[in-house]
């Protein structure tokens, strides 16, 4: 976790520098045609390997390549629209295969973290963030692609601050997956995990 956050926020330096190169287009000087491609490569982590290779047109970043693990194979990607994050794909798992997609508010922060938990190849987890904070989780407990568990986390969804540690979480449950969440409980944010299980078994913890 450590160390994704830090080649995200390498991302993020890289991403005003490149903006900040990129003279604005006029309607007299307008292309048809797309700038050639430049890449270079960094070490957004700061752990002596340039994991990232990061791919421009003219000044402009477009893609960002990430080997995660320093086994020279590309595990995660981030895409870019006019110099800003766009979308993201990741292999948390190293299986080769993409499980995790992210899409991004224009400020770099992720809004809608998807993930495949079991493999199958079809999202059965959603994680919804404002401002850098989880305030919605869902499950798909019987891999039929909808979600059946839903957690909401109230207010500003600050759990540093004291007086959000009060509020309580909403846990959301379709028991007969008809579409409907006709169970609901609250819960205290003091409870230290959480445990949304799966018709194949446990599926995660909050």
């Amino acid at each position: 976790m450590v160390r994704h956050a830090k080649w995200i926020l390498g991302l993020s330096l890289i991403l005003f520098v490149s903006l900040g190169a990129e003279a604005v287009p006029t309607v007299g000087t307008a292309q048809s045609v797309s700038p050639p491609q430049t890449t270079r490569k960094a070490d957004l982590d700061e752990d002596g390997f340039q994991e990232t290779e990061l791919i421009y047109e003219g000044r402009m970043i477009v893609r960002a390549l990430i080997d995660e693990n320093g086994d020279g194979k590309i595990d995660g990607t981030i895409q870019y629209r006019n110099g800003f994050r766009d979308t993201g794909e990741r292999d948390v798992n190293f299986d080769g295969q993409t499980d995790t997609w992210i899409r991004y508010y224009i400020t770099g922060l992720p809004w809608l973290v998807t993930r495949d938990k079991n493999g199958d190849g079809q999202v059965d987890y959603w994680k919804y963030l404002k401002n850098g904070f989880v305030y919605k989780r869902e499950w798909d407990r019987n891999f039929d692609g909808k979600p059946d568990v839903r957690i909401l986390v109230p207010g500003k969804a600050d759990l540093r601050d004291p007086d959000e540690q009060k509020q309580q979480i909403e846990k959301q449950y379709d028991e007969d997956f008809d579409g409907q969440f006709e169970k609901i409980e609250k819960v205290s944010k003091r409870v230290p995990q959480i445990m949304v299980k799966t018709t194949a078994g446990a599926i995660d913890e909050v």
